[in-house]
């Protein structure tokens, strides 16, 4: 993969832990927002292979592999530790997403999740509230991959995929069931405009580039602040959203391509693992980030029932322990990847 690319995935994956930490820097998670999400699409689509134009099974079975499985294999898994979590306060009637307390439920309730799970793919437990991503590119990228192959050409496609979301937008087009809805759409767009740049060759930015785009998303931020994390999206934001999203998303990728050689080499081999263990960190992050609540508990003497309080319990997390919460949430679910490869790799070497 383009080492490039890989840095972009390792910023975007570091600056959602970020953003889920509840950083208490001003403008900082509203910054983060701006871009950090689309960037996963636009790189998703700067590595799609032509050859699967004319393989679509092929195409589709990559995507079951890689977005359908782990969506369901961990969210059944998630699922059904519910009552498990429950026990262990890491749920909790009382905290929860907003300060709206999660709700036990019971089999039926487990059953039924696990049913929209498989067939739907959606309905994920909070601990995995960023597989929303996984869903998002599975159907964005099945719609760029036909919009692509129908439309011949790479400006073509983004012509078509910029008036079918547009649509989507102004009509609030929304097949529940299928999972059609304007973030499909939203994340089928930057996935051909990911494909756009490469085709095209689009020439990284120079640093006037980069400070002109960083400023307009900057600016972005008070006129057209918006998160992709909803299943449609009601203000105008959406299109002024969609260029600074790209805008900031290739600055960071020609800052990388142009200038991180510079970089100590240990640095950039850290930042290769991160980017090619993103999956892993945006599965167990959340669930990392407990073992921090439960350090700040025991150190002020809080409620156990405490842990339940998600992501992060604020009132301590914007007091500077967003630090702790952002260096558990990537560094833990990159030791457990150390940890399992070193295990595999032990059992093959004993075969």
């Amino acid at each position: 993969m383009n080492n490039g690319i890989t840095y972009l995935k390792a910023l975007g994956i570091t600056l959602m832990v970020l953003g889920h930490s509840m950083c208490s820097i001003p403008y900082a998670i509203t910054f983060i927002t701006m871009f950090h999400m689309p960037l996963f699409f636009i790189a998703s689509g700067y590595c799609f292979n032509e050859k699967y134009l004319t393989t679509p099974w092929t195409f589709f079975r990559k995507r079951v592999k890689g977005l359908y499985v782990p969506f369901v294999k961990w969210g059944l898994l998630f699922a059904l530790l519910r009552p498990i979590f429950f026990i262990l306060h890491i749920y909790d009637t009382a905290y929860g997403l907003n300060g709206v307390g999660a709700t036990k439920g019971n089999w039926l309730d487990i059953l039924h999740s696990c049913w929209i799970i498989v067939t739907q793919m959606r309905g994920a437990d909070w601990l995995l509230g960023g597989y929303w991503f996984l869903n998002a590119l599975f159907f964005g990228s099945m719609i760029a991959w036909g919009t692509i192959r129908l439309s011949k050409k790479a400006e073509y496609a983004f012509v078509i995929s910029l008036t079918l979301l547009a649509l989507v937008h102004v009509t609030n087009f929304h097949v529940v069931f299928l999972n059609l809805n304007t973030r499909a759409f939203a994340a089928a767009f930057l996935f051909i405009v990911g494909y756009v740049l490469k085709t095209k060759k689009i020439a990284t930015f120079k640093p006037f580039g980069i400070i002109v785009s960083l400023a307009l998303t900057i600016l972005g931020m008070f006129y057209w602040p918006m998160s992709m994390d909803k299943a449609s999206y009601d203000e105008w934001h959406l299109f002024p959203y969609m260029l600074t999203s790209t805008l900031a998303t290739w600055s960071f990728y020609s800052i990388f391509t142009r200038y991180y050689g510079k970089t100590a080499s240990h640095l950039k081999s850290f930042f290769l693992f991160v980017g090619e263990n993103t999956l892993s960190i945006l599965t167990w992050h959340l669930l990392s980030f407990k073992l921090v609540s439960l350090i700040i508990i025991l150190v002020y003497g809080l409620p156990i029932r405490q842990l339940g309080e998600f992501p992060v319990i604020m009132e301590y997390s914007t007091k500077g322990w967003w630090l702790l919460y952002l260096f558990v949430g990537v560094g833990l679910p990159l030791a457990m990847t150390k940890v399992t490869d070193f295990l595999l790799q032990g059992r093959r070497s004993t075969r």
